[in-house]
């Protein structure tokens, strides 16, 4: 199978089974988009690679998970994945603010954001 588009999608296609056993086409499409100035979001002029294996900040066994793979059989649904800059109003110094994401007629998620932090392990007031 060939995927035909004029957007700016990285795209793939493979057989896969489902719950039932029964071969299935799978199709996984990946699009970055901006935010232009009039506050619409268009698609990048390039697509973003496809991912074929999970990427953390640092050492897998010890660092937290920064991006999953694209490729997720099982997967009933979609991801969104926002990446974005928060600040805080008018640039005033906050510990934390509150944030949302809305797509109209789909989506209204409201979160906080907190600038960077430091965990420190401590045994007895001591630093470890």
């Amino acid at each position: 199978m060939k995927l035909e588009t004029r957007l700016p999608l990285a795209t793939v296609f493979y057989k896969h089974w489902d719950n039932d056993d029964q071969e299935i086409g799978v199709v996984v499409a990946k699009a970055a988009f901006h935010r232009s100035a009039d506050g619409q979001f268009r698609p990048t002029a390039k697509p973003p690679e496809l991912r074929f294996s999970d990427m953390f900040s640092g050492d897998a066994a010890t660092s937290s998970l920064e991006a999953e793979q694209d490729i997720a059989p099982g997967k009933p649904a979609t991801d969104l994945l926002i990446r974005a800059v928060a600040r805080s109003f008018a640039g005033k110094a906050m510990s934390d603010w509150p944030v949302s994401i809305r797509i109209k007629d789909r989506l209204h998620y409201e979160f906080r954001v907190r600038g960077p932090a430091k965990w420190q392990h401590r045994f007895l007031g001591l630093e470890t």
